[in-house]
């Protein structure tokens, strides 16, 4: 399980993303917007990926455990 302090810093970094992605998003010509936009995705499938794991493994712990 994520402690506090972790889900805290993954919210922080959401949000510095956002505020980052609106920001240039303005400042952008539309093909750099695109490449920015590519990565993003990417970083939300990453950022998914693990917290799938997360959940699959805490699931796995639950049942050996017998929860």
């Amino acid at each position: 399980m994520l402690s506090k302090r972790k889900r805290a810093a993954d919210v922080l970094d959401e949000k510095i993303i956002k505020c980052t992605m609106g920001y240039l998003r303005k400042r952008m010509s539309q093909e750099n917007l695109d490449v920015v936009i590519l990565l993003k995705l990417n970083w939300d499938l990453v950022t998914f990926v693990d917290k799938s794991k997360a959940i699959v493994q805490s699931k796995s712990s639950d049942d050996a455990g017998g929860v």
